[in-house]
């Protein structure tokens, strides 16, 4: 990361004995603090502790994003940020963040839509909660309403935060672009703009008189144990292992809170105002044309499997492969990108399947177990390119067309898909296979995913990338 030494505090400082701030100035903030996201996923970055003691207020009154000790790569993992590690600060982490599951840009977009929330009304959203009960609220209750918490803000700011805060990753914004497109709607403004600091007190919230200054101490959690928490999916429980206790507790939401600790690794140091801090420098605008890895060559990072147990996919000598271990030759292995909100984009995959092997790659798909129901670009010897639909609709056929490539077994050949709206290109090694326009009721969003099918099967992918399109 390009570095930058700057002089200020804090948003956390600069909210320190205010009640909230102006809806005009803390959108001017969130939208300067929406251009530091977007460079750092620009970069392929996770920041997963924004909150705002992580935006540093410049004294020419701009925000930038700082703190990236939690940051990390999307493509690759850690000790730190392996399945069953819960990280981050209790009232600012997303859904997905508190089951502890892989974790991409929307869920940043989420703790930035808190963040403004957060500056918005002079209290992090479900104030006043322990983290166990912040955990409970942040997966099960609908996103808070800032316009209930007595302060006066035009509904599109409710919008904004009620869309980057929305319980699933595929209802929020799709980048964090688009949530700054919505800021500036909301100050009737057409490029990014910069509070400065003159006049900064003038426009800071004055008129709540039963408000009190604001205050963090139940947000940062410094001293919170650490613990490691895994997610029982199919109970609905959470498992807690306690670090200090070596004992497992299994949790329910009836459980008192006080009973235990939740796991939290958090940076509760706050900077002083006028320290000075390193921040990464946002670009004037982010480019469109960069391809993404979706596989890391060591691990299933960012991805999912319903088999019980998963080993139908593992990692090889930096390949993802996947086989069919139970000689039934119904049945079938699908791995699920752990996003599921890929709409515009163009894939390609490096691929190898074996002889009399079934394979394909499934988009704009949910997670149905069995068959997920969306388009599948074909992975076979004779039928490779084909594209299948597997979505319900009795005016489609099964098969959108037959493309009759034919490859030999045990090559390397790149698959390619492009959808657009509801253009759909598939080409292998630059031919193109197929091209239609989907029917307008087909799904227009969802996951990716990767089939095995037929205990003959090995399919075997050496590169895995996608580039969002608009």
């Amino acid at each position: 990361i390009v570095m930058e030494m700057i002089d200020g505090g804090s948003l956390q400082d600069y909210l320190l004995g205010r009640s909230s701030l102006a809806w005009p100035e803390a959108t001017r903030l969130l939208a300067d603090a929406c251009q530091g996201l977007i460079a750092a996923h620009r970069v392929g970055l996770i920041h997963r502790d924004i909150k705002p003691a992580n935006l540093m207020r410049t004294v020419e009154g701009r925000v930038k994003l700082v703190d990236f000790g939690l940051a990390k790569a999307a493509c690759e993992t850690s000790e730190l940020t392996a399945t069953g590690t819960v990280i981050g600060t209790p009232n600012f982490m997303s859904p997905e963040q508190w089951r502890a599951e892989p974790l991409d840009d929307l869920s940043d977009i989420y703790s930035l839509g808190a963040t403004y929330f957060a500056l918005l009304t002079g209290q992090a959203p479900y104030a006043g909660r322990d983290p166990l009960q912040v955990m409970y609220a942040c997966c099960s209750e609908p996103p808070p309403d800032p316009s209930r918490c007595g302060v006066d803000i035009p509904a599109a700011c409710v919008a904004v935060i009620q869309r980057a805060m929305a319980k699933e990753p595929m209802d929020r914004y799709a980048n964090a672009q688009q949530m700054l497109a919505d800021l500036l709607d909301v100050l009737g403004e057409d490029a990014p703009a910069h509070s400065s600091s003159a006049g900064t007190n003038a426009v800071s919230r004055t008129h709540n008189s039963a408000a009190v200054p604001f205050d963090f101490s139940a947000i940062t959690a410094g001293d919170a144990a650490t613990t490691a928490a895994t997610r029982d999916r199919l109970r609905g429980t959470i498992s807690l292992w306690n670090s200090r206790r070596t004992k497992l507790l299994l949790v329910a939401t009836s459980i008192v809170a006080s009973l235990l600790l939740v796991a939290v690794v958090v940076s509760s140091a706050i900077a002083p105002s006028g320290s000075r801090q390193t921040v990464a420098e946002s670009p004037a605008k982010p480019t469109t044309d960069d391809w993404v890895s979706l596989f890391n060559g060591r691990d299933l990072n960012g991805w999912w499997t319903v088999r019980n147990p998963p080993g139908d996919w593992i990692v090889e000598n930096g390949m993802l492969i996947g086989r069919i271990n139970d000689g039934n030759s119904n049945s079938s292995s699908y791995l699920f990108s752990s996003r599921n909100n890929y709409a515009n984009f163009h894939c390609r995959a490096e691929v190898r399947i074996d002889a009399r092997g079934n394979s394909g790659i499934f988009f704009r798909a949910d997670s149905n177990a069995s068959l997920p129901q969306g388009l599948e670009a074909q992975v076979g010897v004779t039928d490779m390119g084909d594209l299948h639909r597997t979505w319900a609709h009795s005016e489609q056929p099964l098969t959108v067309r037959e493309s009759n490539i034919a490859v030999r077994p045990g090559d390397w050949v790149t698959l390619e898909i492009r959808a657009e709206g509801s253009h759909i290109i598939v080409m292998v090694d630059g031919r193109v296979t197929e091209e239609i326009t989907e029917h307008p009721d087909a799904p227009n969003h969802g996951h990716l995913a990767v089939q095995a099918y037929g205990p003959e099967t090995e399919v075997a992918i050496r590169k895995l990338e996608i580039r969002e399109l608009p």
